[in-house]
C-alpha cells in the first residue's frame, strides 16, 4: 500500500510499512510533518513566543510531537503550532483530582458548574437547617438581648437570600 501523507494515521503507516517489500530491508521512509509543523526546536519556540507558553514546556511539547511524526495526542496532524503549543500547556497544567474526598482534590477554578438539582437540593437543606435554628432562636430567648436580636435579624437574612436564590 502506498504511503498517503501526514493524512494518513501512525497505524495505517505501519500497516503500509510492514506489508510492503518495495526498497531495502530496514529502510524506512523520511516522516512528512504536517504544514504548519515547525522543522526546529528554535522554529517552534519562535511561533509559539506569542501563546505566553514557558521554553521548557515548548520544547517537552515539540519533542513529544516529533516522535510522533507531528501529531497530537490523538493521533491528528498538527498545524497550527501556537494553538496546539498553547493547548497543551492548558492540559498538562489542569489540576488532577485526586487525593480528596470521592477523588476530588477541592473546589477548583476549572471545576464544571454544579448540577441545578443538586444546587436545589443543597440551597434547600440549608433553608431548613437556618429556619429550624430560627425556630429554636424564638424558643430559647425569652428576653432578648440587642446582641442576640442582631443575630436573629442577619439569620432572617440569610433565609431571605436562600429563598432568593431558590426562586
Amino acid at each position: 500500500a502506498p504511503y498517503k501523507g501526514p493524512e494518513q494515521s501512525r497505524a495505517e503507516q505501519s500497516r503500509a510499512l510492514s506489508s510492503s517489500s518495495e526498497g531495502g530491508a530496514g529502510e524506512t521512509p523520511p516522516v512528512e510533518l504536517p504544514s504548519g509543523f515547525p522543522s526546529s526546536l528554535e522554529a517552534a519556540q519562535a511561533q509559539s513566543a506569542m501563546a505566553g507558553v514557558e521554553p521548557a514546556l515548548v520544547a517537552e511539547v515539540w519533542h513529544e510531537a516529533m516522535a510522533a511524526g507531528g501529531r497530537d495526542w490523538r493521533d491528528r496532524p498538527i498545524r497550527a503550532w501556537a494553538h496546539h503549543v498553547r493547548a497543551e500547556s492548558l492540559r498538562k497544567n489542569r489540576p488532577r483530582k485526586t487525593g480528596g474526598p470521592n477523588g476530588h482534590a477541592g473546589v477548583s477554578s476549572s471545576a464544571p458548574a454544579e448540577n441545578p438539582t443538586a444546587r436545589r437540593i443543597r440551597l434547600e437543606s440549608q433553608l431548613r437547617l437556618l429556619q429550624s435554628e430560627a425556630e429554636n432562636h424564638i424558643v430559647v430567648c425569652g428576653a432578648p438581648t440587642q446582641e442576640e436580636r442582631e443575630d436573629y435579624a442577619k439569620l432572617w437574612q440569610k433565609i431571605r437570600a436562600l429563598k432568593g436564590e431558590l426562586a
